[in-house]
C-alpha cells in the first residue's frame, strides 16, 4: 500500500475530483490472457504492472504502455492528446500497478487495448471502475443522425451523423480515400475522405473507440452507402464522458429503414450455410464459410475478385474489389483447396446471389494457415531471417545461440544467431537484474528470447526489445571445454 501511495502521490487527488463528475458502474477486471480475437470491438478492463512505456516517435504516433498481470502482456495504446490529460501521468513508470479500461482492437496481428478517455486509467486500489456501455454514448443533438439512420432517401444530401469509430482503414495508394467505419446503436456507415482532409485532422485523428460527429454528403460506392467528407472542419471529436444532464441518446430516423438493417449488421451478421441463403436475405449482412473451390481474380479496376465457397451442401459467390485485395495479408489471399470465412452484404448481380465484402478484416482464413498473434496473445516462434519491418511492434519469440556479447553503457548487446541469420537483443542492466538465468548468459549459450520487434534508428537496424528479464531463458549452457592432458 505504501509503495502505491508513493508511486501515485498527489495524482490520486486530481483523479478523484475528475471521477466526481461521472456516474460509475462497476466493471469486471479480466485476466489479460483471456482476451482474444472474439473481444475485438468490446470494452475490457485489466489490472497489471507497467513493464515499459514507449513514447511516440512522431507528432501523430501514440504512446505504447506494455502491461502485464503475470498471465500475459498487453499493449495499451494512448494517443498524445489523451495522455496529456491523464491525472496520474507523471507517476506512470515501469513497476507501477494500474487499472486500465478501453476497447480491444487489432493492429498488425496484435490485440491492443485503446485508451480513449484519460479517466479510464486508475490506481490499483480503485473500487469504482466505470463500465462503458450504450449509456456512455454522448447525447444526440437535434438534427444529427445515427449511422444506421442514413438511407437511400438522403442520396446526394448533406447530413451530420454521430457515432463511435469501429474501424479505420488508411488510404492504400495516393488516389484512394481514407475510410472510417462509424458505429451507432442501429448500424454502421462508412465515411470516406482524402489526404488533404487527413493531413489537417491534428488531434482529431480517428481511432477505434473515439466518438465523432461528422458532416458530409451521402453517396454510394459499389452498392454501399457512404458519407463523403470534403473539409477537415466537418470531422468533430466529441467526449463521450461529458455529463448529459439527463439527456438520452435517441435514434434519429429520416426515411424508412429497410427490414434487412433491423435484422443484421456488419457487426452482427446472420450466420448461414450456403444452401440456406436466398433472396429473402438480400440486403442482410451474412457470415458464411466453406472451402475455396474456385477463384477468379479481377481483370480491371472496376471488376471484382470472385471466390466460390462450398461447404459440401451448396455454393456461394463472394466478391470484393481490387482496392480491398491490395490490403489483404498474404495468409488472407484465397487459394483453391483452403477454407475461409467471409462477412458481407448479400446482393444480387445479373440474377446471381453474392456476398459483397467491403472490409479486409471480413475475409478470414481457416485452418492450415500461417499462425498469427491474432488467435491469441502468445508470441509466435519465428526464424530470425523472417523478421522484417512488417513485424515492428509485434511480440515474437526466437531460439538461437549467443554468438557475440558487446558491453555498452548501461548493459550488453547480445547477438543471437539461428540457422537463418542473426539479430541484436539489448539486455539492459535494469532488465537483467530480474532475469533468473542472468549468470548463465554467455557466449555460446542457447537461449529462448521473447520480446517486441523494435527499430534502432541510429543504425536503422531491427532488434528485439526485452520487456522483462524473465523473457530471456537459457536452454543450454555454453559447452564446457576440457584442458588437454
Amino acid at each position: 500500500m505504501l509503495t502505491n501511495l508513493k508511486c501515485y502521490g498527489s495524482g490520486i487527488v486530481a483523479l478523484l475530483i475528475l471521477c466526481l463528475f461521472s456516474v460509475q458502474v462497476p466493471a469486471e477486471i479480466v485476466p489479460i490472457d483471456s482476451i482474444n480475437e472474439s473481444h475485438i470491438g468490446k470494452w475490457k478492463t485489466v489490472k497489471g504492472r507497467i513493464v515499459n512505456i514507449i513514447p511516440p516517435n512522431s507528432e501523430k504516433a501514440p504512446y505504447a504502455i506494455y502491461l502485464t498481470d503475470d498471465t500475459e502482456t498487453l499493449r495499451v495504446v494512448v494517443w498524445q492528446d489523451v495522455y496529456k490529460k491523464i491525472a496520474i501521468k507523471d507517476q506512470l513508470k515501469p513497476g507501477c500497478e494500474i487499472i486500465v479500461s478501453g476497447k480491444i482492437n487489432e493492429y498488425s496481428n496484435n490485440l491492443n487495448l485503446y485508451l480513449n478517455d484519460p479517466r479510464d486509467i486508475l490506481p490499483p486500489d480503485s473500487k469504482n471502475i466505470p463500465s462503458k456501455d450504450e449509456s456512455a454514448a454522448p447525447p444526440l443533438p437535434a438534427g444529427v443522425l445515427t449511422p444506421g439512420a442514413v438511407d437511400n432517401s438522403q442520396m446526394d444530401e448533406t447530413v451530420t451523423i454521430q457515432g463511435q469509430v469501429e474501424q479505420v482503414e488508411p488510404a492504400w495508394n495516393a488516389t484512394a480515400p481514407h475510410s472510417i467505419f462509424l458505429q451507432g446503436p442501429d448500424g454502421t456507415l462508412r465515411v470516406v475522405y482524402w489526404s488533404k482532409v487527413a493531413d489537417s485532422l491534428d488531434s482529431r485523428i480517428p481511432v477505434p473507440g473515439r466518438w465523432l460527429r461528422i458532416k458530409g454528403e451521402v453517396g454510394e460506392f459499389r452498392g454501399e452507402l457512404q458519407l463523403k467528407v470534403d473539409h477537415s472542419k466537418d470531422i468533430e471529436l466529441i467526449d463521450s464522458t461529458l455529463p448529459s444532464n439527463g439527456a438520452t441518446t435517441k435514434v434519429a430516423v429520416k426515411g424508412k429503414a429497410s427490414a434487412a438493417s433491423s435484422r443484421s449488421s456488419q457487426e452482427n451478421p446472420l450466420v448461414l450455410a450456403p444452401r440456406d441463403i436466398g433472396r429473402d436475405q438480400l440486403g442482410d449482412y451474412v457470415d458464411v464459410k466453406g472451402k475455396i473451390v474456385d477463384f477468379e481474380g479481377s481483370w480491371q479496376p472496376s471488376a471484382p475478385n470472385k471466390v466460390t465457397l462450398s461447404d459440401g451442401t451448396g455454393n456461394i459467390l463472394v466478391v470484393y474489389w481490387p482496392d480491398l485485395a491490395q490490403r489483404l495479408k498474404p495468409e488472407q489471399k484465397p487459394q483453391i483447396g483452403k477454407s475461409m470465412r467471409a462477412v458481407g452484404r448479400l446482393d444480387e448481380y445479373r440474377g446471381e446471389i453474392q456476398v459483397k465484402v467491403s472490409s479486409a478484416k471480413n475475409i478470414i482464413p481457416l485452418g492450415n494457415d500461417k499462425p498469427t498473434q491474432k488467435t491469441g496473445l502468445k508470441p509466435m516462434l519465428v526464424s530470425i531471417d523472417s523478421i522484417t519491418r512488417d513485424y515492428l511492434d509485434i511480440q515474437v519469440a526466437i531460439k538461437g545461440a549467443i554468438t557475440r556479447i558487446a558491453e555498452v553503457n548501461g548493459g550488453r548487446i547480445l547477438e543471437v544467431t539461428d540457422s537463418s541469420g542473426s539479430i541484436s537483443v539489448p539486455l539492459w542492466d535494469d532488465v537483467a537484474q530480474n532475469c533468473p538465468d542472468e549468470k548463465e548468459i554467455s557466449k555460446g549459450a542457447e537461449v529462448l528470447v521473447r520480446g517486441v520487434v523494435d527499430l534502432y534508428e541510429r543504425k536503422d537496424e531491427i532488434q528485439i526489445k526485452l520487456l522483462e528479464g524473465q523473457h530471456i531463458k537459457v536452454l543450454k549452457k555454453k559447452p564446457e571445454t576440457r584442458e588437454k592432458e
